[in-house]
């Protein structure tokens, strides 16, 4: 697969996933308000660990590098670890604030998707490798999924 036919899969899958994030399966919204009695509805954020989710997270630069790396030239590490320190790991942090900010709920996803970011800030090659991604966001998806903030395969 050629690096742009890759690029433009990643970038499709991406939107697909982030577009169906947004329903649940009865075909209600995910962000749906949630309340309990006498209190105002909240909405809960939606996140995907999914892997092609996750490379739209790390930025175009990352993206382009996914890209290059199928059936390119190899990808030199410090290219790659360039990436994780200045591109994935501050959005991921950022995304992972914003999800803590909703409250204790969000709590154990948090710390499954923080264990998946050392795994990946000390072996920067999981970013070309979609099992491997994956694998080390697998707690952090399953959690949000146990939590109501996404579904599974982040698809509705």
């Amino acid at each position: 697969m050629t690096a742009v036919v890759r690029l433009v899969l990643v970038a499709a899958l991406s939107a697909v996933a982030l577009a169906a994030c947004g329903t649940d399966d009865d075909g209600s919204d995910a962000g749906e308000p949630v309340a309990a009695a006498g209190e105002e509805p909240v909405t809960k954020p939606q996140v995907c660990f999914e892997p092609e989710a996750l490379v739209v997270l790390g930025g175009k630069r990352l993206g382009a590098v996914v890209a290059a790396a199928e059936g390119g030239p190899p990808v030199r590490s410090g290219e790659l670890t360039q990436l994780v320190d200045g591109a994935f790991v501050p959005s991921l942090n950022q995304r992972l604030h914003e999800l803590g900010a909703s409250g204790d709920q969000a709590r154990e996803t948090v710390a499954a998707a923080q264990d998946g970011l050392e795994r990946v800030e000390a072996e920067p090659a999981l970013l070309l490798d979609d099992d491997g991604l994956g694998e080390a966001f697998a707690d952090a998806q399953q959690a949000a999924e146990d939590g109501g903030f996404s579904t599974a395969g982040c698809a509705g």
